[in-house]
């Protein structure tokens, strides 16, 4: 059984000594082993402390997609400090309140990035690319499992982001779950890993980390370019065993589903947005030796911690909103469902917000007391602190959660609660298009709240058709007033259908 027992940095440095010629990471058209690559971040380390660093305790790194900035992010936990991911596609404003949020006094950086030199901070950028390997041992400065190994910052509702700091005993909760042989994914060290994400986002620490902790490789996908066709070019050409995913990607990669096939996917895993049931028999056709898996977990619970594996011909109480069941907590998760006074929901069937706790769970927000006091909360008849996920779920006959959507994307029309998911569950099945996305404006007198409707079609349906059809299954109060076809659907870095700059888009039409 894969287990980390002392720190997954203890365990990477073990699979060095062991696996020292197993490739470990692909990135930029070419493989690093084991040793090669515990040898770029033991020249990083000391790079910190030949220039003074060593006992800083954030250090930002840039995010470029190459061996340095992975060795560098490893490198600084390895010195017992936590790494601050730098996005350098984020706008300089955004990367500046981060800075300065947490006072960074260095930033490594494989290449020069002119919004990062001008960014607003009294910090020093250290230049990793000419670093000299250093071939002694990996050294793991002693810390305490309660030191911060990360902070990621995730959008916040007042502007500005808001930073989740994740501490290495979280991170190994989870990492122990996902290596525990009880979870039945058995990954070992001939396993190949796609690493899809950006890496300010949290799916991409499961995607590295994980193949690190049992001698296996990680498969880099490139940010240049169309993102499924690099996807669809390292399944093919390094033959994938497992896949972690946003669902988005699906709905790009399907329309060559009848071309595809991908025997060696073991298991392929997806997160980070609801799983349309739809679009999985196909899916599955392509990957036909794989478990496809759908995982739930903000942010703040590191990365996942529920988890529902899908099967053709599951269920039907397992989907809700044309959506995959996001399953059950895993272990050393406890979670329960409240009402808009924060009280517990005694009745399984009725919607409310998802409440989560346990070691993987962060204590609070970075610097924002009043938003952790709001987030994180004691309930009544429940021992310990909770925290608000901010999603809406049922518990079906079955014990399994169902996701409904956000609180925040419950609107209010004529006096009328409404969940846009169920708008564009309805939408989809008519217009046999998954990018569908639902919205929120106000009429010119700024009085009325009218619900908008955008599609991603090549094959757009007259207007008066869709509302026909969403006349007869839903109610008055939730019928779109306009339905907008659009070429392609805005993401943001996550993969995600990115709804504000659709509003955006929708103020100017």
């Amino acid at each position: 059984m894969n287990k980390i027992t002392t720190s997954a940095l203890h365990t990477f440095a073990s699979n060095v000594e062991k696996f020292p010629d197993n490739n470990a990471i692909h990135v930029g058209d070419r493989h690093y082993s084991y040793r090669e690559f515990a040898n770029i971040i033991s020249g990083i380390q000391k790079l910190i402390k030949d220039r003074g660093f060593e006992n800083e305790k954030l250090i930002g790194v840039l995010t470029i997609d190459d061996i340095y900035t992975y060795a560098s992010m490893m490198a600084i936990m390895f010195n017992g400090s936590a790494y601050i991911p730098i996005n350098n596609k984020n706008p300089q404003h955004r990367n500046s309140d981060i800075i300065q949020d947490t006072d960074l006094k260095i930033i490594l950086a494989s290449i020069e990035h002119d919004d990062i030199k001008n960014a607003t901070g009294n910090f020093t950028i250290v230049y990793t690319s000419d670093t000299a390997p250093d071939d002694g041992q990996l050294q793991v400065f002693d810390f305490d499992s309660n030191n911060l190994a990360y902070i990621l910052f995730t959008s916040g509702s007042t502007g500005k982001p808001k930073g989740v700091p994740i501490k290495h005993r979280s991170l190994n909760a989870f990492l122990n779950v996902m290596l525990d042989e009880k979870s039945a994914y058995g990954f070992n060290e001939n396993d190949r890993f796609l690493q899809m994400f950006e890496l300010t986002f949290d799916m991409s620490i499961s995607s590295y980390m994980l193949p690190l902790c049992v001698g296996a490789c990680c498969y880099v996908m490139p940010q240049q370019g169309i993102s499924y066709m690099n996807i669809l070019s390292l399944l093919k050409n390094h033959r994938i065993t497992i896949t972690q995913m946003v669902p988005s990607v699906l709905r790009y990669l399907e329309r060559f589903f009848g071309e595809l096939s991908f025997p060696d996917v073991r298991f392929s895993i997806f997160a980070g947005e609801g799983l349309p049931v739809s679009i999985l028999p196909g899916w599955q056709k392509v990957i036909p030796n794989a478990t496809i898996i759908n995982l739930y977990g903000p942010t703040e619970a590191t990365i996942y911690c529920l988890r529902y594996d899908w099967h053709e011909g599951h269920p039907a109480e397992n989907e809700f909103n044309g959506q995959v069941s996001i399953g059950q907590p895993w272990p050393g998760i406890d979670a329960c469902v409240i009402d808009p006074q924060l009280k517990l929901v005694n009745d399984p069937a009725t919607k409310g917000e998802l409440c989560i706790k346990g070691t993987q769970v962060t204590d609070g927000y970075w610097h924002n007391p009043e938003k952790t006091t709001t987030s994180f909360i004691n309930i009544e008849g429940r021992d310990g602190t909770y925290y608000r996920t901010g999603d809406s779920v049922f518990i079906n006959p079955l014990g399994n959660y169902m996701y409904c959507g956000r609180i925040d994307h419950q609107v209010k029309i004529d006096g009328h609660r409404v969940e846009l998911g169920e708008i564009e569950h309805h939408v989809r099945v008519f217009s046999e298009s998954t990018m569908v996305a639902a919205i929120v404006e106000q009429n010119d007198s700024l009085t009325q709240n009218i619900l908008v409707v955008y599609i991603e079609s090549d094959k757009p349906r007259p207007e008066q058709d869709v509302l026909a059809y969403i006349a007869k299954t839903l109610p008055p109060y939730m019928i779109p007033r306009k339905i907008n076809y659009i070429d392609k659907m805005p993401i943001n870095l996550s993969g995600k259908i990115d709804r504000n700059a659709l509003k955006n888009l929708n103020s100017k039409t």
